[in-house]
C-alpha cells in the first residue's frame, strides 16, 4: 500500500511540470510550440537534456536489424567520439554521427607494406623535425576503423610516429604518420608498426647535424708563395679549430679581397670531434703585390686569413753552390748555356717568365773535385754539379748525402763514374747500379713524370740530347719505387729523380752547353736550346726534333727557387 501511495504522489509531482495542449507535451512550459510534440524549457538554471551515453562498443551491441523501422532514428551519445549518434534505417542501415558521417563499428584490418614506405622532410640529429612524415601503403583494407597510435623510435631514439584514429579504405590506401620529438643522434630511426592486424618496421634516416667548430685564424699557417701576376702553384693555408662536433661541412670557394684574382677552395668533409684543422688550396693569379684576404665562414665561425703577395720570388734566397769545369756549370760566358739562361731577365726578373726580385746568389767554384767544405754550413739551398766533377772521398760523399737529407736540392750532370760518385748514384737509386756508356745521341723522356712540367714548358715525351753522343747511363739493379725515371733508352736510364728528396741525376755532362751569341736555335751545335731572347725552347738540334734539355733543367731550378722562399 505504501509503494502505491509513493507512486501516486510521484505522478502528481511530474504532472505539475508537464503541460499538454492538443497532444503536445511541454516541460516547464504551459504553451508547447505548435510544431513540436515535446517542448522542453529551461526556466531558471540553464539545464539541458541528457540522452543515453554509450561507448562505440555499446552502440554496436544494440544491433538493429536491417530495415527495422521501429528503431529508425534511435538517438544516443557516443562517449568515445564525443558525438551524438543515431540509427538510420533503410536504405542506410547504419549508425550515423549527427553530422551524417558513418560510424564504423567494424574492427579495421589491412596488410601493411613497409618496404614501400616513403618519407617527406629531413631529420637532423639534435633538431626537432619540421613537417616530417612517413607514408605507409597498405592493401586488403576492410574499411574498418583503427585507433590512434603513438610509436617511439628505436635505433636513433627520441622520435615518435603518430597517427589519429581513422578508417582503412576498402582495398588499398596509405597511412600517414607524423614524426615529432628530437633525434638523439644521426643514423637510422626505426618505428615498429602494428595496426589493422599487420606488423612491420619502417626505417627513417637521421642526418648528422651541420658541422660546427671554433676557428683560430690567429694560428693559421700558409704554404707556398704568391707572386704578383704569376699563377699560384702549391699554395695553401691551414686554419686550426677547436670544439668540432664531428658534423659535415660543404665545399667552399672563397674569392680574395684586397689583392684580387685568387680563390681559396676546400672540398666537403667533416669536422673532427674536438680539435682539428682545415686546409684551403689557393689558385688563380694575383693581380698585384700586397695582401690577399680570404674571409672564411664555416661551421658557425668566421675569421679572415691574410696572405702576402710579393712582387716576385727573391733570387737571393736560393743560395747556390756551383761546381765543375767551365762552361759546364753556372757560367755566363759564350758557351755557358745554363748561366746565360738563369741570368736572363726574360726568364727570371720582374717581367720574366718567373717573376723575381733581387739577383742570384751563386758561389761558383771551377773545380772537378773537392770544393764542398762549406756545403752544410754556408746556407746553400742548391748544389749544381757539372762536367767533369767526381766526388773525391767518403767525407765529401757523406756531406752531399746529409745535404740532400736536410732538404737541399742537387742537380747532378757531371758525366763521371768514380767510386764515390757511383756510390752516390747507388744511394739515390736504391740498388747496385752501374754507370755505363750512353753511346747514342738521344733518349726519350717519360710521358708521365710531372717533374718535366713547369714554368718553362712541358718536356714529357720529348727528347733528352747527348752533346757528344757519348755520356753515362745507369743500368743494373735499382729500386723503381724510389726513383722517377725522367729519360731512358731501352732498359738504360739517362736521367732520374730520387723520389723522397730533391736529387736529380742526368747522364750527359755537356747537356747545358751552347755555341753562338746570341743563341739562335737553328745555329746551336749543342743540345741546350735557347731562342734569341735567351728563353728555353723545345726545338731541333742536329736534325733531331723535340730536344728539351734547357726546359728540363730550368723547370727544376724554378721549382727549387719557389721552395726556397
Amino acid at each position: 500500500m505504501t509503494k502505491k501511495k509513493l507512486l501516486f504522489l510521484l505522478c502528481i509531482f511530474l504532472l505539475s511540470y508537464l503541460y499538454s495542449q492538443g497532444g503536445k507535451v511541454g516541460i516547464d512550459t504551459s504553451s508547447p510550440h505548435q510544431k513540436t510534440v515535446l517542448d522542453i524549457v529551461s526556466k531558471t538554471n540553464n539545464t539541458g537534456v541528457l540522452f543515453p551515453r554509450l561507448t562505440t562498443a555499446n552502440i554496436a551491441s544494440i544491433q538493429p536489424t536491417a530495415g527495422d523501422s521501429v528503431v529508425d532514428g534511435l538517438w544516443v551519445y557516443n562517449t568515445d567520439t564525443k558525438c551524438y549518434n543515431y540509427w538510420a534505417a533503410a536504405p542506410q542501415n547504419q549508425w550515423l554521427e549527427i553530422c551524417g558521417r558513418p560510424i564504423n563499428t567494424v574492427t579495421g584490418s589491412a596488410t601493411l607494406n613497409c618496404t614501400g614506405a616513403s618519407s617527406t622532410g629531413t631529420l637532423v640529429s639534435g633538431q626537432p623535425p619540421n613537417g616530417v612524415s612517413v607514408t605507409v601503403p597498405y592493401t586488403a583494407g576492410n574499411g574498418g576503423a583503427y585507433p590512434a597510435q603513438n610509436i617511439n623510435s628505436t635505433g636513433v631514439t627520441g622520435l615518435s610516429a603518430s597517427i589519429t584514429a581513422g578508417n582503412f579504405n576498402s582495398g588499398s590506401g596509405n597511412l600517414v604518420f607524423s614524426i615529432s620529438g628530437t633525434p638523439t643522434n644521426n643514423g637510422t630511426a626505426t618505428f615498429a608498426l602494428s595496426i589493422g592486424g599487420s606488423s612491420c618496421s619502417v626505417n627513417v634516416n637521421v642526418n648528422m647535424k651541420g658541422g660546427q667548430a671554433t676557428l683560430n685564424c690567429g694560428a693559421s699557417t700558409t704554404s707556398g708563395t704568391l707572386v704578383a701576376n704569376s699563377p699560384a702553384t702549391g699554395v695553401s693555408f691551414t686554419i686550426p679549430y677547436t670544439a668540432g662536433n664531428g658534423g659535415p661541412f660543404t665545399a667552399q670557394s672563397i674569392a680574395s679581397t684586397g689583392v684580387s684574382g685568387l680563390t681559396a677552395t676546400i672540398a666537403a668533409g667533416n669536422f673532427n670531434n674536438g680539435t682539428g684543422s682545415l686546409t684551403y688550396t689557393v689558385s688563380g693569379t694575383p693581380s698585384s703585390a700586397g695582401t690577399a684576404s680570404f674571409i672564411v665562414n664555416i661551421g658557425g665561425s668566421t675569421c679572415t686569413v691574410n696572405f702576402t703577395v710579393i712582387a716576385g720570388f727573391d733570387l737571393s734566397k736560393m743560395k747556390i753552390l756551383a761546381l765543375g769545369a767551365s762552361p759546364y756549370s753556372v757560367d755566363t760566358g759564350t758557351n755557358g748555356g745554363l748561366g746565360v739562361a738563369m741570368y736572363s731577365p726574360n726568364n727570371f726578373g720582374p717581367n720574366g717568365t718567373v717573376k723575381t726580385v733581387n739577383t742570384w746568389n751563386v758561389t761558383r767554384r771551377n773545380v772537378t773535385s773537392g770544393g764542398l767544405s762549406d756545403l752544410r754550413t754556408a746556407g746553400y739551398k742548391m748544389l749544381i754539379v757539372g762536367y767533369a766533377y767526381d766526388i773525391a772521398n767518403q767525407t765529401d760523399l757523406n756531406s752531399i748525402l746529409i745535404f740532400i737529407e736536410n732538404g737541399g736540392t742537387v742537380l747532378w750532370f757531371s758525366e763521371t763514374s768514380g767510386t764515390s760518385t757511383t756510390n752516390l748514384v747507388r744511394s739515390m737509386s736504391g740498388g747496385q747500379s752501374t754507370l755505363g756508356t750512353w753511346s747514342t745521341c738521344t733518349a726519350i723522356n717519360s710521358s708521365t713524370s710531372n717533374v718535366l712540367v713547369g714554368d718553362f714548358g712541358d718536356a714529357r715525351g720529348k727528347i733528352y740530347g747527348n752533346d757528344a753522343c757519348t755520356a753515362k747511363n745507369m743500368s743494373g739493379s735499382y729500386d723503381p719505387n724510389i726513383i722517377d725515371i725522367l729519360s731512358s733508352s731501352g732498359s738504360n736510364v739517362m736521367a732520374f729523380k730520387y723520389k723522397p728528396k730533391e736529387f736529380y741525376w742526368f747522364g750527359d755532362g755537356g747537356m747545358s752547353v751552347y755555341v753562338g751569341s746570341p743563341a739562335p736555335v737553328s745555329g746551336n751545335s749543342y743540345p741546350w736550346l735557347l731562342d734569341s731572347s735567351r728563353r728555353p725552347v723545345i726545338s731541333t738540334w742536329g736534325g733531331r726534333a723535340n730536344v728539351s734539355n734547357s726546359v728540363m733543367l730550368m723547370n727544376i731550378i724554378a721549382k727549387a727557387l719557389k721552395n726556397a722562399q
